[in-house]
Parts: C-alpha cells; sequence; structure tokens
C-alpha cells in the first residue's frame, strides 16, 4: 500500500477566538482525525488540553475554553500553503460533526 496523503486544517474557534491564519495551519492524518479534533476541542477544552500539531511553528497543547458550537469549524486542505479549502468540519443543527464540500 502506498503512504496516505496528509490533510492540513485550520481552526476557527468561534466568537471567543481571534482569527486564524496561514501559521496556524495544522497536520492531520485523517478526516476522522479532524473531525475528532473538532469534537474534543468545542466539547472537552475547558477541562482537557488539546493538541496542536503546527505545520509553521512547534507544537502545543492547550486549554479551548468557551469554544461557540455554533461558529466553531476547521478549514481542510489537501496542500499546507492554504489557498481555498476544500471542505469546512463543522457541528450541524443536531450538534453532530459535518463535512460540507
Amino acid at each position: 500500500m502506498g503512504k496516505v496523503k496528509p490533510y492540513y486544517g485550520i481552526w476557527h474557534g468561534g466568537i471567543g477566538y481571534g482569527p486564524s491564519g496561514l501559521e496556524d495551519m495544522e497536520k492531520f492524518d485523517s478526516l476522522a482525525q479532524i473531525k475528532r479534533t473538532l469534537y474534543d476541542r468545542c466539547m472537552y477544552g475547558g477541562v482537557q488540553k488539546q493538541t496542536f500539531r503546527y505545520v509553521y511553528q512547534s507544537q502545543v497543547s492547550v486549554f479551548t475554553p468557551a469554544v461557540d458550537i455554533t461558529s466553531t469549524s476547521i478549514s481542510v486542505y489537501s496542500d499546507p500553503e492554504g489557498g481555498l479549502p476544500d471542505m469546512i468540519v463543522e457541528f450541524g443543527p443536531r450538534c453532530g460533526v459535518r463535512v460540507r464540500h
């Protein structure tokens, strides 16, 4: 089997967080990992440290309190240089994580 290509994403924490830029680009191993990361940062970020595997800066583990479920998302890219996102991972109307292409 060939090597699996990673995904790249920029997390938007919602109204309680400042805007994210290319320097905040993270590396993910799968789309499932991106979905779980979004869920965990929103549901557990105030009590469990969340790991950010940045592309352009050192990895950190921090708390992510007060994430607004209605405005948080991860813009997903196939390339770490950014551009237009290939998809958006966000919460749906019944609080499930969904992928919008």
